[in-house]
């Protein structure tokens, strides 16, 4: 069975929702970047886990999403897209919520 107009309507408006994830997500790793070229610091190995979870979870989950759906009821779909979201949208609170300076960013010493 074949995904019914329904299901491409799912598709393009969970799609969209994910996609200004990935713009916020793409926003947060450049502006963290340079956050810590201007105070002289550099991210922490964590601090890139978190900001390439941030940027490539809503694209993961749109491909789930995507091969999830296709024999689906509408509703069972709209539930999976509604996970995908919610998925997403943890990840993108991790940048706010554990992104604090002491987990992103370590000092840089100097020889001085």
């Amino acid at each position: 069975m074949k995904r019914g107009f329904g299901g491409w309507l799912l598709v393009i408006l969970f799609g969209v929702l994910l996609g200004h994830d990935v713009w916020e997500g793409a926003g947060n790793v450049i502006g963290k970047y340079y956050e810590s070229l201007q105070l002289g610091l550099e991210l922490t190995w964590v601090g890139w886990l978190i900001l390439g979870t941030n940027l490539l979870a809503p694209v993961v989950l749109f491909i789930i999403g995507l091969v999830a759906t296709r024999r689906k009821s509408f509703g069972d779909a709209l539930l999976i897209w509604i996970l995908a979201v919610l998925v997403a949208a943890i990840a993108g609170a991790d940048v706010v919520l554990a992104g604090n300076d002491y987990t992103l960013f370590y000092t840089v010493t100097t020889g001085n």
